[in-house]
C-alpha cells in the first residue's frame, strides 16, 4: 500500500540553496529510504523559500482535510531571523499546532540543529547521512 507523504516549510524543505538552482537531496535521500525498507510512496513537496511557521500555516491550512499518512513539517531558520519577528514561544506553539491539525502520530517536526557562532560550536553535522534520523520513523 502507498504511502501518502506531504512535505511543508521553508527552503530546506523546498531544496533551494543560497544563491542556486534547487535540489531535491531531502526528498531523494527520504526516496531511498523508503525504498530500501520496500515502503512504497508518494511525496508531495508543498514548500516556499523564505516562510516562517505563520506563514506556512495560513499557506497550507487547506491541506489539512487531505488525507496524508505522514506529513512532515520543516520550519525554524526564518523563524529565527529577526525580521520575521517570530517569538520562540509562537515558534514552538505553531510546531505543536501543526502536529495538533494534522495529527501528532502522523506528524515529523523538523526544527534546525542548533548552533552557536558566539561559543563557536563545532560545524553542524548532516542529517541526512543518519541512518537513525529515518529509521526512527519508517
Amino acid at each position: 500500500m502507498e504511502k501518502k507523504i506531504l512535505i511543508v516549510g521553508d527552503s530546506i524543505a523546498s531544496g533551494k540553496q543560497l544563491d542556486s538552482d534547487y535540489t531535491d537531496i531531502f526528498v531523494s535521500k527520504l526516496k531511498e529510504e523508503l525504498s530500501n525498507k520496500k515502503v512504497c510512496s508518494k511525496i508531495i513537496v508543498d514548500a516556499v523559500p523564505g516562510e516562517d511557521s505563520s506563514e506556512g500555516y495560513s499557506r497550507v491550512k487547506n491541506k489539512f482535510a487531505e488525507k496524508y499518512d505522514y506529513i512532515i513539517v520543516i520550519f525554524g531558520c526564518n523563524d529565527a531571523a529577526k525580521h520575521h519577528k517570530i517569538s520562540s514561544e509562537s515558534y514552538s506553539n505553531n510546531m505543536i499546532h501543526y502536529a495538533d491539525v494534522f495529527g501528532r502520530e502522523k506528524t515529523i517536526l523538523i526544527t534546525p540543529p542548533i548552533y552557536n557562532d558566539a561559543k563557536g560550536t563545532s560545524k553542524r553535522e548532516d542529517f541526512l547521512t543518519k541512518d537513525k534520523f529515518f529509521s526512527l520513523f519508517f
